[in-house]
Order: C-alpha cells, then structure tokens, then sequence
C-alpha cells in the first residue's frame, strides 16, 4: 500500500545518503520517488520541496541543461499545476520546453509533450489564443512522429479539444476528443479512468451543441465506469468521479432536473473538498457550479454563501484578478440584487467589470455581456437611468461583437438600450 512504499522510500532515501553523501545523484533519483509518492497522496508542499531538493542536485551535477535537468523541472511544474499555482507552472513549463527544444530539436516528440503540458497551463490561465498555438503544435509534431495514433497524442488532443470549446469551435473540438477517445480506448479500455474522461468531456460537448439525449447517454457510461474504479480502489469518489458528477449535474440543471442535479453537484463538491483542500480551482468551480443550481432551485442564502466561497477559492488559488473571479463576483452580484440588496450588488458588479475589462479573456466572455446587463438594470431601478445608458450600450455593442446583430440577446439588449434612452428623454423634457 501507500504507507509501505512511503516506508521503502524514507529507508532508500537515508541509505543513498549514507552512501553518497546529501548532493549525490543517487540521492536525487530517492527524492524524485519520495515527491511523486507525496503527489499522489496530496501533500503538495512537501512534494515541491522534495522535487526541488532533487532539482538542485541534477543541476549541481549536470549543468543548467541536460534531460535529467528537464524532468526535474517538469515534476516541479506538475506539482505547482496539481496545487493549482499556474502562474508558477507556466514559468517552468516554458523553461522545460526551451530545455527540450535546445537538447532534442523543435520536432521531437518530447518537446510535443511538453507543448502540450505548456497548453493546459495556459488553458488554465484563461489565455485560450496561446493554449490553442502551443496544442496545434504539439498535435502537428504527434502526427507527423507517430502517425497521430500514439497514445502520447491522447492527452495533448485531449487538451486542444477543451481549448477549442472554450472558443467557440464546438465541430474541432469534438474531432478532438472523438480521437483522444479512441486512442485511450483502444489503449486502456473504456472502462479506464482516461477513458471516462474523455467520455465524460465528449457528453458536455454534446449537450452544448444541443444533442441532450445522446449527452446524457455517454455522461452516464463516463460517470458509471469512473465509479466502478473508485469503488474497486476501495473509494467512495475521487475527483475523476467528481469531474463526472458536476458534468451529470449541468446536464440534468439545463434539463431542469434541479433536484437530482444539485444532489450530484453538492456530491461533486464533497468528494473535490476532500481530495484537493478547499483553496484548490476545481472547489472553486464546484462551488459556483452548486450555488447556481441552488439559485435555481429558490435556496438563496446557501447559493449565497457558495459564491462567496467561490469567490475567496479562486482568489487564493488563481488571483484577486482572474477572470473566474469576475464571473463568480458577477453571479453574486446578481443575487445580490434580486434581494434588494442593492449597495452591495453594485459594489460586487463594478468590481467585476473593472477585472473583465482588465482581463485578455474578458474581451470574449459572454458573462461579461450579462454582468454589464444586469448592472445597467441595477442603475435604472436605483434612479440613476443616465449612468445605465452607457452600461447597457456598452453591453449591445459586446453582445454584437460576439454573437452577431441577429443574436436574440444582442437584439433583447438593444432594446433595453433604446427603452432606458426613451425614459431617459421624457425625464429631460419634463424638467424644460
């Protein structure tokens, strides 16, 4: 079991330095074991420190640039993407890829892995324009290595797809997870865990392009085969489980089977809590994912309390300035309003308008339409129609710039725009 090998490592690790010496290689490959084993059981500060002690020791030993150097630096990246400290990643996942790139060539397989590590942490970031650079790149070179059917290539097509349907391209990503699929199948069985992620992926897919009944045929296979695994670990739920709970539950929420729906939400948030800490992102998403379903359902004061919470996670573990942030500040906002609780919605509004607008993402998010909406709403309701104009303005020129003109919302948004403008003139003629 875990604590057994745990056991073996501390012995390996104090009989190599007995041996060698603290700064010897054999010491390092000790260390490189301990942090994967601390990985694995979630202890992501002391894993960072063992991967750094290892780190050093290649280094000191081999010079600034060698391969043993890079997976170093790689199994520190990893811990920081595991913590949820993108930012951290992103600098040594950027070092890897500029050490494999120099020790390999551009066209290596290797530098594809690494691109397509470098991917996430930029999907992660909310830069989707530079995930989805790095993921096609990593996709070319996969394709013209191995002929585009190596199971290498399934995480990196994998990542692409996810990138792909956060712009919009909703035909790309699906080819993308449709071969990722295939390649896990075909390697693991589909019953694996990766597997079932890319089922579970293809499901959410599905329901956003509108195919509800064949979404929730391939959730359920996703969610039933991860459980079958959690359940032979001997585990009530890991954050794969989760991952396929919370896609479940906004899949019966856009159903409108809001009870069924939060139960899985609220599980899904469980399970994540347990195995990440509460300032991880993926609580923060669980929990604005289960506020909004509990603001559907009429249980106001625990949606409130879950956007605050989701709030304080994402500003812990992505920044005050994150994008998430703005959406989840937005929803509160919004909330906020609707229980006449105005000062406080407008606070939360503004905050978010400032970081949408402060934000690379922000320019292409369909919540900052809403939140300038709903602000502009809060303004006329509060006597302050001449404020709202340039709000609800500024929110038909977004939606129109990112739906199109004939887009239901951008056409409801102009008329609200022409409505407060009307409004806004009979009170200027009543006053002459």
């Amino acid at each position: 079991g875990a604590e057994q090998a745990w056991l073996l490592a501390e012995r390996g690790l104090a009989i190599r330095t007995a041996s060698y010496g603290e700064n010897h290689t054999e010491v390092a490959e000790a260390l490189t074991l301990m942090g994967m084993l601390l990985v694995d059981q979630g202890k992501l500060e002391e894993a960072v420190h063992m991967h750094g002690r290892a780190y050093t020791i290649w280094r000191a030993a081999y010079g600034p640039v060698h391969p043993q150097v890079a997976i170093a630096r790689s199994n520190l990246a990893e811990c920081h993407v595991r913590a949820g400290d993108y930012e951290q990643a992103l600098k040594l996942r950027k070092s890897c890829l500029e050490m494999e790139e120099q020790l390999l060539g551009r066209d290596h397989p290797q530098v594809a892995s690494s691109l397509s590590n470098l991917g996430l942490v930029l999907y992660n970031l909310g830069r989707l324009q530079e995930a989805e650079a790095a993921l096609e790149r990593a996709v070319r070179i996969w394709d013209s290595a191995m002929g585009g059917d190596h199971i290498n290539a399934a995480a990196g097509l994998n990542n692409l797809a996810q990138v792909c349907s956060r712009l919009g391209k909703h035909e790309a990503a699906l080819g993308y997870y449709r071969r990722s699929f295939a390649l896990r199948e075909a390697a693991f069985g589909r019953n694996h865990p990766r597997s079932a992620e890319s089922m579970s992926n293809i499901a959410v897919l599905l329901e956003d392009m509108g195919e509800y009944e064949r979404a929730e045929e391939v959730c359920n296979e996703a969610l039933r085969a991860r459980e079958a695994v959690a359940i032979e670990a001997g585990s009530k739920g890991d954050t794969m489980v989760a991952v396929s709970l919370g896609n479940y539950a906004a899949l019966l929420q856009r159903r409108g089977e809001l009870d069924i729906a939060l139960t899985h939400s609220m599980r899904a948030l469980e399970v994540l809590r347990a195995h990440l800490g509460k300032e991880h992102p993926q609580v923060g998403t669980a929990e604005n994912n289960a506020a909004e379903i509990l603001k559907a359902v009429g249980k106001v004061r625990d949606a409130e309390v879950l956007y605050r919470s989701a709030i304080d996670t994402w500003q812990a573990s992505l920044g005050p300035s994150h994008i998430n942030v703005a959406i989840a500040m937005g929803s509160l906002g919004q909330l906020l309003a609707n229980s006449d609780q105005d000062a406080e919605a407008e606070r939360y509004f503004l905050k978010a308008e400032r970081i949408f607008e402060e934000s690379l993402e922000g320019g292409t998010a369909p919540a900052y339409g809403s939140l300038l909406n709903n602000l502009a709403i809060l303004l006329h309701q509060t006597r302050r129609t001449e404020e709202a104009i340039p709000k609800m303005l500024k929110a038909a020129e977004f939606r129109e710039k990112l739906l199109g003109k004939e887009h239901p919302d951008s056409a409801t948004t102009r008329k609200r725009l022409a409505t407060l403008m009307e409004i806004a003139a009979k009170k200027k003629r009543a006053k002459q």
